[in-house]
């Protein structure tokens, strides 16, 4: 190595402390190795050799991850063979981060590692780091690779390029017998509203509902609604009447409707109120709160108000109070300041500061709560951000 930077102090002493330094030393010298540009490469890969002889790991580490700053031919060669023959997975990883540094210039490189059985999976690892169209082309080549694995990386990742060449392999990749494939190409589909190469890719989606598998049914689920598209709730609708479908697929659809915010999607939510359990009516009062347009929002407000006067006497709707409260309060509906006031009165504490905190959001001064409520304010569900 000595050859290289006798003429270069400072990179001398920078590569010093990558030989010698503690942990904090070395990580500096990576970061200052950019510095010193092509100077730096040589004495790299000379470094690198001699840390293989002496099987020092951790300073191969180090040095291939310094190699990531350096887009030439022989730096992304000798990555290439480390990520091909190192039987370390630490190097395998450093090599992979590396690679995918180095950007477009390492996609080359790359390519050949797609015919190796044992590297293909590493080699789509990286190609799924680099955030270019240049890759749809090699990731496309795998999507029916044997290895199921490599398949659902390859999909996961073709779901962020608009290419009309892409859908047509993620509506295929919805029938792979492997739920982790079927599951990404779901949640890829969902990623662009504006979809192009098919027709017919929403229904699809909506066929996923009813995959075996309710992890992929709820990835749909969450799909058709990101989408917000009316196309999606005739899939989404029949889900809440069927009474083999799972609870949390239902609470999945729910969410969904609630995000397209459709007319007809709220008549959907509206109907499904009196058979559903406790935990679906909060999700439907969780999506009618979020309805901020007009005039869902009013038809909204209305529903919540309706729903809370009907629970008003029932000593069991606790929950269910409170959220009817906070959805109107957080929707400022100044038509329900008497509902909340009564609240007020109810026998249990916790609904009591509840009513409170949604007057407060109304901006009027709610009655004193009793001192020392049964149950503290700290339990109050923190996703509402009330800062009581």
């Amino acid at each position: 190595m000595q050859p290289f930077i006798e003429n270069n102090p400072l990179l001398k002493q920078v590569l010093a402390d990558l030989v010698g330094g503690d942990f904090q030393q070395r990580w500096e010298a990576v970061k200052q190795l950019p510095a010193f540009g092509a100077d730096a490469i040589a004495p790299l890969l000379a470094l690198l050799v001699e840390a293989e002889d002496a099987e020092d790991e951790a300073l191969q580490w180090f040095v291939i991850r310094s190699l990531g700053n350096y887009s030439h031919p022989k730096v992304m060669a000798v990555l290439v063979d480390v990520l091909s023959t190192a039987a370390d997975p630490d190097l395998q990883d450093a090599a992979v981060t590396a690679l995918a540094q180095l950007g477009e210039a390492g996609i080359e490189a790359i390519l050949p590692l797609l015919q190796s059985p044992e590297r293909k999976g590493k080699a789509v690892q990286i190609l799924t780091c680099l955030q270019t169209a240049r890759v749809v082309g090699p990731l496309l080549s795998v999507v029916k690779d044997d290895d199921p694995t490599v398949r659902a990386a390859a999909i996961a990742a073709l779901g962020a390029f608009r290419d009309p060449e892409i859908t047509p392999a993620l509506l295929a990749a919805l029938s792979d017998p492997v739920v982790a494939v079927r599951r990404e190409a779901v949640v890829a589909l969902g990623r662009d509203r504006d979809r192009q190469g098919a027709e017919n890719w929403v229904d699809r989606l909506g066929q996923c509902l009813w995959d075996p598998d309710a992890g992929v049914g709820q990835a749909a689920a969450t799909a058709l609604g990101r989408l917000r598209l009316p196309s999606a709730i005739p899939h989404l609708a029949p889900v809440l009447r069927s009474p083999q479908s799972p609870e949390p697929l239902k609470r999945c659809v729910i969410r969904s409707l609630g995000w397209i915010g459709q007319s007809t999607a709220l008549t959907v939510l509206i109907s499904t109120w009196d058979d559903g359990s406790e935990a679906m009516r909060l999700a439907i009062v969780e999506a009618l709160g979020r309805c901020s347009q007009p005039p869902l929002q009013g038809r909204a407000q209305q529903q919540l108000r309706h729903w809370l006067t009907s629970v008003l006497p029932e000593a069991n709707a606790k929950t269910l109070k409170q959220a009817l409260a906070l959805a109107l309060g957080q929707g400022h509906d100044y038509g329900s300041v008497d509902l909340l006031q009564r609240l007020m009165v109810d026998a249990d504490p916790q609904v009591q500061v509840h009513g409170a905190a949604a007057l407060r959001l109304l901006g009027i001064s709610a009655p004193t709560i009793p001192a020392n409520p049964i149950v503290p304010l700290a339990t109050l569900d923190t996703k509402t951000e009330l800062g009581i």
